[in-house]
């Protein structure tokens, strides 16, 4: 009895890439992850963005805000981390945008 099962076997082509998105992470042929950490950057400061109301309001504890800023800013950041190979310059950028969060937004510490 065939239930819509074809008896021959059919031929699957398998493209080679230079890279693709795999469960939201950017995979690379050569596990550059320079383009992902940006990647993530990009949508932790989107995230950031999205909560500019919340950090602006007056009656936000600080530490309130320091769960947010863990729970919906650095889970986005640091998604899939632990199969990343970072570089120096890598890990400088990421600082930089733990210390931007916490400037800006926070301690609401502006450079102009």
């Amino acid at each position: 009895m065939n239930r819509g099962y074809s008896s021959a076997r059919q031929k699957l082509r398998v493209e080679n890439v230079q890279e693709f998105v795999y469960l939201g992470s950017l995979i690379t042929w050569d596990n550059d992850c320079s383009k992902e950490i940006k990647s993530r950057i990009g949508k932790a400061n989107g995230a950031m963005t999205k909560l500019r109301k919340t950090w602006n309001r007056k009656e936000s504890s600080l530490e309130t805000e320091l769960k947010l800023l863990n729970a919906c800013v650095f889970s986005v950041l640091l998604y899939i981390c632990e199969t990343w190979t970072i570089k120096r310059r890598d890990k400088e950028a990421i600082k930089a945008f733990e210390m931007r969060c916490y400037r800006r937004r926070l301690l609401k510490i502006h450079w102009t």
